[in-house]
C-alpha cells in the first residue's frame, strides 16, 4: 500500500512540512540512541532522515519495507505446433506467492504467438572391420512475435489463494477486482541444437532472448510502464540410453517507471531475476518414432535483485529519464547512449537506492510430449509443462545509508511455512 501523502496545496504547508521532519529525525535520534555502535547510529539517523524527506517532498517512501515472497508456486504449460516454418505458440502461467505480512499474490498470465521456425539436419554412418561409427546433428532458430496479458489477484488467507488459484486456473475471475492488470508483447528469438554419435551419446543445447515491452495498472490507479530482456539456456548429456545430467539458467532484468494517477513519476525500479538448476536427464522415450516423451526433476537456487529511486528526488529523476530518453534514441547511436545511461543508472542507485536481495531454494519438474511427421510438407507439435516451487532462504534491505540489514520479519514468516 503507498504511504499517505502530505495535501500540497494546504494553508501553512511547509511548516506542516517540517513538523513531520523533525518528528521522525527526533524518533530517528531516540532509536539511535538504544543501538550500540556509532555504525549503527549514523545509519540509523540516515534512513530515517531519508524517509522524512522522502515524506515531506511526496516520494514513495516504504519500498524497504514491503512484505517479502516467503515461498510460491508455479506452474508453466507451453503449447505449439509447426506447419513448414510457421510456429504457433501459447504459454499459460499460474503463479501463486505466500507473503511475509500472510497475504497471497495469485497470478495468471497468458501468451500467445507466431513466427517462423526453420532448421536443418544431417547424419553420417561408417562401419567395416567391426566397427560402427554414427554421427547425427540437427540446428534449429526461430523468431516469435507473442503478445499477452495477466491479472494478479490478493488473497487473505491459504483457502482464499487456493480457491483463487483453482478459478484462473480454468480461466475464470475470482470475485472482486484485481490487484494489478498487465498487458506486455514482445519478441523471442532462439536457437538450439543436439549433436548424437554411436547411437547412444547425445549432447543437446538451446539458448533465448526475450524482449518484452509491457504496461501494469494497480488498482490504486498507478501505472507502470516497463522494459524485460529475458535469457534461457538449457544444456543436456546422455551416454548409453542411461541418466546424464541437464544445465538450465534463466536471467531476467526489468527496468520500469511508475507513474501515480495523476501522471507524476514516483518511482524507477530496476527488478532483476536468476535461477539455477541442476537434474539428471534421461534420453526421450520413443513411441512409433517420431512421438519422443521426456521428463525431468532438479533442484538449485534463485535469486530476486529489486532496487528502488524515490523519483521526488531531482536527481534520481534526471537518472531514470535518461535511461528512459536513450532507449527511445534511434539509430547507430542507441547501444552507446543506452550504455552510458545504464552506467549513470547504477552509479544514482548505488547513491540513493533502496535495495531488497532475496535467495530462494528451487525445486523444479515437469514433462513434455513432442513429435514430427511428414505428409508432403513437414508438420510437428510439443506439449510441456514446467512446476516450480521455491522458498526464501536469505531476505537483505539496503537503504540510501548503504547499510545492509537482515528482514528478520521474512525470515521468521519463511520458517513458519
Amino acid at each position: 500500500m503507498r504511504p499517505i501523502r502530505a495535501l500540497r496545496d494546504a494553508h501553512g504547508q511547509a511548516s506542516i512540512d517540517w513538523i513531520v521532519v523533525v518528528g521522525v529525525v527526533t524518533l530517528a535520534l531516540a532509536v539511535a540512541g538504544s543501538v550500540a555502535s556509532g555504525a549503527q547510529v549514523a545509519a540509523v539517523v540516515v534512513r530515517q532522515f531519508d524517509r522524512a524527506l522522502c515524506i515531506v517532498s511526496g516520494g514513495d517512501c516504504n519500498e524497504d519495507r514491503v512484505p517479502c515472497t516467503t515461498a510460491s508456486d508455479t506452474d508453466v504449460d507451453d503449447q505449439s505446433i509447426n506447419l513448414a516454418i510457421v510456429k504457433l505458440s501459447k504459454t499459460t502461467t499460474l503463479l501463486v506467492e505466500r507473503r511475509s505480512d500472510g497475504t497471497y499474490r495469485v497470478t495468471r498470465t497468458h501468451d500467445g504467438g507466431e513466427g517462423l521456425d526453420v532448421g536443418v539436419g544431417a547424419s553420417l554412418s561408417l562401419s567395416g572391420l567391426g566397427l560402427k561409427l554414427a554421427l547425427g546433428g540437427e540446428a534449429r532458430a526461430s523468431v516469435l512475435a507473442h503478445e499477452g496479458k495477466g491479472e494478479t489477484w490478493l488473497a487473505h488467507n491459504t483457502r482464499e489463494a487456493t480457491l483463487d488459484a483453482a478459478m484462473l486456473a480454468f480461466g475464470k475471475h475470482p470475485p472482486g477486482v484485481p490487484l494489478q492488470r498487465y498487458s506486455q508483447h514482445g519478441l523471442i528469438t532462439s536457437v538450439s541444437g543436439s549433436v548424437s554419435a554411436y547411437d547412444d551419446v547425445a549432447l543437446n543445447g538451446g539458448y533465448a532472448r526475450d524482449d518484452i515491452d509491457g504496461t501494469r495498472t494497480d488498482a490504486d490507479g498507478d501505472v507502470t510502464s516497463y522494459f524485460r530482456r529475458r535469457t534461457e539456456t538449457d544444456l543436456s548429456a546422455t551416454a548409453g540410453g542411461v541418466v546424464g545430467v541437464s544445465l538450465t539458467g534463466m536471467d531476467s532484468t526489468d527496468y520500469a517507471l511508475r507513474r501515480d494517477r495523476t501522471g507524476r513519476p514516483i518511482d524507477f525500479e530496476v527488478f532483476s531475476v536468476g535461477r539455477g538448476t541442476v537434474s539428471p536427464a534421461t534420453p526421450g522415450t520413443g513411441l512409433d518414432g517420431p512421438l519422443k516423451i521426456s521428463s525431468r526433476s532438479g533442484s538449485g537456487h534463485a535469486y530476486e535483485l529489486e532496487q528502488h529511486l524515490d523519483l521526488s528526488d531531482p536527481a534520481n529523476r534526471a537518472a531514470a529519464q535518461a535511461y528512459l530518453q536513450a532507449r527511445a534514441t534511434g539509430g547507430a547511436d542507441r547501444l552507446r547512449a543506452t550504455a552510458l545511461a545504464v552506467h549513470a543508472l547504477a552509479a544514482r542507485l548505488a547513491v540513493a537506492g533502496v535495495d531488497q536481495l532475496r535467495t530462494f531454494s528451487l525445486e523444479q519438474g515437469g514433462y513434455g510430449i513432442s513429435g514430427r511427421v511428414a505428409l508432403g510438407i513437414k508438420f510437428g507439435g510439443s506439449v510441456k509443462r514446467t512446476s516450480m516451487h521455491m522458498k526464501l532462504v536469505d531476505a537483505r534491505v539496503r537503504g540510501p545509508d548503504g547499510v545492509w540489514t537482515t528482514r528478520d520479519d521474512c525470515l521468521a514468516a519463511a520458517r513458519r511455512v
